[in-house]
């Protein structure tokens, strides 16, 4: 491995760091409108970590099994006390940017604090490698990256097969010397960027959903409608005692077509597709709609008119029955059925027309099993299949599909559950209790009992939030307990 790529992976460890007005200078070498930026702490995540430094060598805590930390640094302690002494600005942040979502481009950027003492450890590193020389910046090359320096920033960035290296150089030497617009003049992402966070975030959604458009699964209708969307995005990372959380929000938005829409269609918050889960259902999925809203939009019409042509329901009928669904529409099931016979699962729709909606439901099903004979059971019917039982009806105003029947005791009786849903208006869950079956997966791939949670969701059209939270096993804070699990998962490979 290169070893200056040693160097980029050694500083996200090596780098203490604080959050400093020197953090601005690094904000500079990035182009204004990157699509992506990561602004790292490393001094908090050092601290957080348990690691420390002695006689030049990386010590890692005592529960970090020996050889699985021996892989970690890939054997490369005899460089640390180098790069402790490589002259780098440990004062400040770390960033990273790519120009592109998707892009093989990547950047490192720090300070340099001692341009002799960074000088030297280049040439000890690199001996043999022609140095380039432009005022007073230096560059050079190897197979996948450039690096240049100057007195004060270190900047290594991948090569890239969308831009000739000889471009790629000239826009460094422009960075450096002040030629580009760069994000400094973007006062939310400075502010953003510079927080003492253990990771900072900013994203430029102009740029994600330029990306996006590349993509040969969009078409020119759907480009229509997400292109309209302009705006960034900033959020924060910590690493805390009990629980890892990020949170999120998006800023700077303009008055778009693709805003106005969001904001009208998306409906409140509603945990009542709980009450037809049952409680041993370990992962859920649900959003808020309101479909009358979402139908009416001239470029959704547009974009099942020109992509939907589906045998058994006309775009009508398929725009009609989205304009029936006013509340969640939720996905749950049972994570280790997965590994046996057949998947435990259940799919929950508020509408306003449940007859509409079972009558396609009931056209769907004839078609695909072609007149398999149903059951009427208490809530709607039922028919088998390869060994797989699906039911489907109506409770109350949802109308349900499920391969585990409807439940005797539901999930809406999990008070941590219910409590998330009924505040956000889409969200993920992974609940991980030690009864539940996706612990169970856990154990048995690792040899760990593990006592936990993941959720990420939407509060508000503009805000989301993400939380781990792991209460066994514990160390003194998420951040061990993560490597603590990942020494034991290496330990039981």
């Amino acid at each position: 491995m290169n070893k200056f790529k040693s160097l980029l992976m050694l500083s996200i460890i090596l780098l203490m760091t604080a959050c400093s007005d020197k953090n601005a200078e690094l904000i500079n070498m990035v182009p204004q409108d990157a699509a992506f930026v990561l602004s790292i702490n490393p001094k908090n995540i050092v601290s957080k970590s348990g690691i420390t430094f002695k006689d030049g060598k990386v010590v890692f805590p005592a529960f970090v099994n020996p050889e699985y930390a021996e892989k970690m640094v890939e054997g490369k302690n005899d460089m640390i006390k180098d790069i402790l002494n490589a002259g780098i600005d440990y004062e400040t942040n770390i960033i990273f940017f790519t120009p592109n979502i998707g892009s093989d481009e990547f950047t490192f950027v720090a300070r340099i604090k001692d341009a002799k003492a960074f000088d030297e450890f280049v040439k000890k590193q690199n001996e043999g490698v022609q140095i380039s020389k432009d005022g007073d910046l230096s560059y050079f090359t190897n197979h996948n990256s450039i690096i240049a320096f100057n007195d004060n920033i270190l900047y290594i960035t991948s090569k890239t097969m969308m831009v000739n290296e000889d471009d790629q150089i000239k826009s460094i030497k422009d960075a450096f010397g002040g030629k580009i617009k760069n994000l400094a003049s973007n006062k939310s992402a400075v502010d953003a960027l510079a927080k003492s966070n253990d990771i900072n975030v900013f994203m430029n959604y102009a740029r994600l959903y330029e990306s996006i458009g590349k993509s040969p699964m969009i078409n020119n209708s759907m480009m229509e409608l997400i292109s309209t969307y302009s705006g960034e995005y900033v959020g924060s990372l910590n690493f805390n005692k009990d629980n890892a959380e990020f949170n999120g929000k998006v800023i700077d938005v303009k008055d778009n077509k693709y805003t106005k829409l969001i904001a009208e269609a998306i409906g409140k918050p509603n945990a009542d597709f709980l009450k037809l889960m049952p409680d041993n259902f370990d992962c859920f999925l649900s959003f808020s709609l309101k479909g009358e809203k979402l139908a009416a939009n001239e470029e959704i019409q547009k974009l099942i008119n020109d992509n939907v042509n589906n045998p058994i329901a006309t775009n009508k009928e398929i725009l009609d029955l989205i304009a029936s669904i006013d509340g969640p529409v939720s996905i749950g099931c049972n994570s280790a059925s997965a590994y046996s016979s057949g998947v435990q699962g259940m799919v929950t729709i508020k509408t306003k027309n449940p007859e509409m909606l079972l009558s396609l439901i009931q056209k769907t099903i004839d078609s695909i099993l072609m007149g398999m004979p149903k059951t009427q059971t208490k809530n709607g019917f039922s028919v088998s299949a390869m060994g797989i039982t699906l039911e489907y009806g109506q409770i109350g105003d949802f109308v349900y599909l499920s391969t585990a029947g409807v439940p005797e005791r539901s999930a809406y009786e999990n008070d941590d559950i219910k409590k998330f849903f009924g505040e956000m208006i889409s969200g993920i869950y992974f609940d991980a209790g030690k009864s539940t079956s996706l612990a169970a997966i856990i154990t048995q791939n690792t040899g760990l009992t593990i006592n936990g949670a993941f959720y990420c969701g939407a509060p508000k059209t503009d805000e989301n939030t993400a939380k781990l939270i792991i209460t066994e096993p514990k160390q003194d804070n998420i951040l061990q307990t993560l490597m603590y699990i990942g020494t034991k998962v290496y330990e039981n490979r």
